[in-house]
């Protein structure tokens, strides 16, 4: 229990310096790199690579988008039993991106498109969106025949609930959101964060 102990700023004896880290270092005392900006991702099941190691699994199995047109197909608007909105999804969606953040790599992995996709097949632009995805990028040190550690991607979030999806991991991103005066963020078009 003693590492998932934080340090606290209000017992007598802290220091600035072992505050938490803009890039989420410093949270955990026992292994204060836990969570940080740049670190693998913990994983807690064993992979499943094509190979092993590397390639994607799943070629003898439907496609993602297939899959999605199955489970998820809704031809009208279905109010939810709690009275919750739109913004609930959204707010789970924000709170998502505060603590996991992949990388995009540059090798190519093309989503297929089913010839009957009611989305997909009269939008041309959602179509070249999936057409270009790419697979995110990964550890070096990792995904290869000449090593025993299977492909593990790199969070560039935290780990952390600390508002680094608003505030960024590190002091270049942090100074280029802030206007510098009375505390405040930059707001871009339509009073959104730039």
């Amino acid at each position: 229990m003693d590492a998932l102990i934080t340090n606290d700023p209000y017992v007598s004896g802290f220091r600035v310096e072992d505050a938490p880290r803009l890039d989420g270092t410093g949270h955990n005392l026992g292994e204060p790199s836990l969570g940080g900006s740049g670190t693998r991702y913990r994983q807690l099941n064993p992979t499943d690579y094509g190979d092993g190691f590397s390639t994607p699994a799943g070629a003898d199995r439907p496609g993602a988008r297939d899959i999605s047109n199955r489970i998820a197909t809704q031809t009208t608007s279905i109010p939810d039993p709690r009275g919750l909105t739109t913004m609930a999804w959204i707010f789970g969606q924000f709170i998502n991106h505060e603590f996991d953040q992949a990388k995009t790599g540059t090798e190519p992995f093309p989503i297929s498109i089913p010839p009957n996709d009611p989305s997909l097949t009269s939008n041309p632009q959602l179509v070249g969106i999936l057409s270009s995805f790419r697979r995110d990028a990964f550890d070096p040190d990792t995904g290869s025949p000449f090593n025993v550690v299977p492909r593990a991607q790199i969070n560039t979030a935290t780990s952390w609930v600390d508002g680094s999806v608003i505030y960024g991991t590190d002091s270049s991103r942090l100074a280029f959101l802030r206007t510098h005066a009375g505390g405040r963020l930059k707001i871009g078009d339509g009073n959104l964060l730039p």
